[in-house]
């Protein structure tokens, strides 16, 4: 993965105006741009709709124990509502 850093303000017209219309909106010059490259030959698990897990990859977890998990989850409310995602 690659990180690139840089400053709103100093960007050319071209620079900024391209971004902007990357992200959809304008930008101020007391802004910071942070753009992570990564390749898309990583492979991910795919997402399934309707699971109360975080797949793998999240990572969310990493480091806590069983006890704060379980804690964290018994904050979590879910709403158990049928939804048809296409």
């Amino acid at each position: 993965m690659e990180t690139i850093t840089r400053n709103v303000g100093e960007l050319g017209a071209g620079q900024r105006s391209a971004v902007e219309q990357i992200i959809g909106h304008g930008l101020t010059d007391h802004q910071r741009l942070i753009i992570h490259v990564i390749s898309l030959e990583i492979e991910t698990e795919p997402i399934q709709v309707g699971t109360d897990e975080l797949p793998t990859w999240c990572n969310v977890y990493d480091g806590a124990s069983a006890e704060e998990i379980a804690a964290v989850e018994k904050s979590i409310v879910r709403c158990k509502v049928s939804r048809l995602f296409e």
